[in-house]
C-alpha cells in the first residue's frame, strides 16, 4: 500500500515539473520578433487587351444540296459512289428516255403534217384545179343555153297547140336545173379564186401550235432524264443504284461543297450580343494539333433556339485544310482595350465580393481595391493601380496591411 502511494506522488511531481517547464518555454517564444515572409513581386504592364468569346462547334459546308428527280424513270447511268468529286453542271445521273424519244418522233411527224395542211390552205387552189373549175362553168353555161333555147321553143309550140303541157313542164324543169347547175359552177369558181376561208386557216394554225407544244413538252421531259450537279463538290450520300427506279421528289444524291467551309456554333445570348460581323477569329481542330486557322465572323442568325436559348454563329475559314464535319473550337475577339493596365491573374484576390491587389511600399504591405476588366491568357486588366506600383504575385496570402515582407523579383508575365 505504501508503495502505491509513493508511485502516485512521484507521478504528480513529474506532471507539475513538465507544466512549469512548458510555461517558461511559451514565455520565451512570445518574446521573439515575428518572422518576415518573402513575396515575389511584379510591376503592372501597359498593354493592349482583347476580350474573347470561346465557341465550340463543327466545320460545315456553305451548301449541301440534295439532288432529286422531276419524273420517274429507271437509272441507266450513275457517275460514281460516295466521295466522288463532281463539278457544277456535270451529268451525275441519267434516266431511261427510250419511250420519250419514240413520243418525240411521233409528235414531230404531227407537226410536219399540220404545217403542210396550213401551207396548202394559205397557198389556195392549184392551177389545174382552177382550170377544171373554169371548164365546169363553161359546160354548165352551154347546158344552160341549150336548156333555155329548148324551153323557149317548146313554150312557143305549146302556145300554138303543137306541144302537150307535159312536154312544156319537162322543158321548164330542164331549164331550171341547168340554171341551178350554172350558178353552182360559178360559185365554185369564185371559191377557188378567193382561196380558203379565214376560219379554216385559223383552225389550221391552232393545229400547228398544238403539235409544236406537244414536241416542246416532250423535250422538257427528256431534259428531266438528265440530272446534273447543281454545285461543285463531292458526293456525300447516294441512295440510288444503276437499274433502280427513281421516283419524283425522292432524294437520290447529296453533294457537299469542299471549298466554302464554315465554322458553325451556337452561343448564349450574353456572348451573342458582343459579336459583330467582320470580327476576327482563330479556329483550332483536334485533327490538326498546334495549328490555328484564321477566320472572320460572317453570319449572326438573330433568332434563338426555343429550347437552348442560344444563337447560331458562322465564321468563314481562310484555309481549306479542314474537312466538313470536323469538331472545332473558335476564339473570337469581340473588343480591345488599348494601352490598359494589366497584372497577373493570380495577383488579384477577392474577399467579400471586393477585389484587391497586394502592393508593397517600402517593404510593407498595403492592400488596394481594384476593378477588373478583360482577361487574356494569364493577364487580367485592372483599374485602380499604375504601372509604377509593386504588386505581390506570389506569397501574398495571409498578409495584413503594414506587415513587413521580404521582396523577391517575380517572373515576367
Amino acid at each position: 500500500m505504501k508503495k502505491i502511494f509513493a508511485l502516485v506522488a512521484a507521478v504528480i511531481v513529474l506532471v507539475t515539473v513538465f507544466q512549469v517547464t512548458g510555461k517558461k518555454h511559451k514565455k520565451a517564444d512570445t518574446g521573439k520578433s515575428p518572422e518576415i515572409k518573402s513575396v515575389y513581386v511584379v510591376s503592372p504592364l501597359s498593354a493592349d487587351m482583347t476580350e474573347s468569346v470561346e465557341l465550340t462547334g463543327s466545320i460545315v459546308p456553305r451548301s449541301e444540296v440534295a439532288v432529286s428527280a422531276e419524273m420517274s424513270g429507271r437509272v441507266v447511268y450513275r457517275v460514281g459512289d460516295e466521295g466522288t468529286k463532281v463539278s457544277a453542271g456535270q451529268v451525275i445521273l441519267r434516266l431511261d428516255d427510250s419511250a420519250l424519244r419514240a413520243q418525240l418522233s411521233t409528235a414531230s411527224a404531227a407537226v410536219s403534217a399540220a404545217e403542210a395542211r396550213l401551207a396548202a390552205l394559205k397557198s389556195g387552189a392549184r392551177s389545174q384545179e382552177r382550170l377544171q373549175t373554169e371548164n365546169g362553168v363553161r359546160q354548165s353555161q352551154a347546158a344552160f343555153d341549150n336548156a333555155r333555147q329548148n324551153y323557149e321553143r317548146v313554150k312557143s309550140l305549146f302556145k300554138q297547140g303543137a306541144m302537150a303541157e307535159q312536154q312544156l313542164d319537162a322543158a321548164r324543169s330542164q331549164y331550171l336545173a341547168a340554171e341551178a347547175q350554172l350558178s353552182s359552177a360559178k360559185a365554185q369558181l369564185s371559191m377557188v379564186g378567193e382561196g380558203a376561208r379565214r376560219e379554216d386557216i385559223r383552225a389550221a394554225e391552232a393545229g400547228v401550235s398544238q403539235a409544236r407544244g406537244s414536241v416542246a413538252m416532250i423535250r422538257v421531259q427528256l431534259g428531266y432524264t438528265v440530272l446534273r450537279a447543281p454545285v461543285s463538290g463531292i458526293i456525300s450520300d447516294c441512295t440510288i443504284e444503276k437499274g433502280e427506279m427513281a421516283l419524283p421528289g425522292s432524294p437520290l444524291m447529296k453533294i457537299t461543297e469542299e471549298r466554302n467551309l464554315y465554322f458553325e456554333a451556337r452561343v448564349p445570348e450574353m456572348a451573342f450580343t458582343k459579336m459583330k460581323p467582320g470580327q476576327s477569329a482563330g479556329i483550332t481542330v483536334d485533327a490538326l494539333p498546334g495549328k490555328t486557322i484564321s477566320g472572320r465572323v460572317t453570319d449572326l442568325v438573330p433568332v434563338a433556339d426555343a429550347k437552348t436559348r442560344s444563337f447560331m454563329v458562322r465564321i468563314s475559314l481562310q484555309n481549306n485544310s479542314v474537312k466538313a464535319g470536323m469538331f472545332a473550337r473558335a476564339r473570337v475577339g469581340v473588343s480591345t482595350h488599348c494601352a490598359t493596365i494589366c497584372v497577373p491573374r493570380d495577383a488579384v484576390r477577392e474577399t467579400g465580393g471586393r477585389k484587391y491587389v497586394t502592393c508593397i511600399e517600402n517593404g510593407k504591405v498595403r492592400k488596394m481595391e481594384v476593378h477588373t476588366g478583360i482577361e487574356q491568357g494569364s493577364r487580367l486588366e485592372v483599374m485602380g493601380v499604375s504601372t509604377g506600383a509593386v504588386i505581390a504575385a506570389v506569397g501574398q496570402d495571409d498578409l495584413v496591411d503594414g506587415q513587413k515582407v521580404k521582396v523577391l523579383e517575380g517572373e515576367a508575365f
